[in-house]
């Protein structure tokens, strides 16, 4: 802080760390996948003001995990790519166990990924939720139009150097 600032911390003592623009990416739709290679789900794309601006990447994702009559344990893997489908942040939806011997139970929660990105550009920047299982079936939640409770989005967020 300047000297002999007190209060509200006047702009032109400050220069960076302002919030330019947010956009934000809802998932509509109810998606789900027995197959382990990853599938790219929805993206969202800003376009940076600056060269020198980060983008803060929040991603929430609700999930569903079925045994799906073969797995005790059911899991999956949600991962966040950058602009040029490089993995830059990723989580892992994972379940105790079935109760049932039929291997049946289901399971609906949510995580979230959080990052922040250089991408050194003022051209549309897009980021990609993809999915993919490890043991039965995996299931990302969308907002239907019903509940949203458990629905998916990604906010991105460009704030200034």
């Amino acid at each position: 802080l300047a000297q002999g600032v007190t209060g509200t911390l006047p702009n032109a003592n400050f220069s960076g760390g302002r919030i330019l623009q947010v956009v934000e990416g809802i998932h509509t739709s109810n998606n789900y996948t027995t197959s382990s290679s990853y599938a790219t789900l929805f993206s969202k794309a800003i376009t940076p003001s600056a060269t020198s601006s980060t983008i803060l990447v929040i991603a929430t994702i609700g999930y569903n995990l079925y045994g799906n009559g073969g797995s005790s344990f059911p899991n999956g893997t949600v991962q966040l790519l950058d602009n040029g489908d490089n993995m830059i942040a990723r989580a892992y939806a994972n379940a105790s166990g079935n109760v049932s011997t039929d291997q049946t139970d289901q399971w609906n929660s949510s995580l979230s990924l959080v990052q922040i990105d250089s991408p050194s550009t003022t051209s549309a920047h897009t980021y990609k939720i993809s999915y993919k299982v490890g043991s039965g079936r995996f299931g990302i939640l969308g907002d239907t139009g019903g509940s949203n409770a458990n629905s998916s989005s990604i906010t991105l967020m460009e704030i200034g150097a």
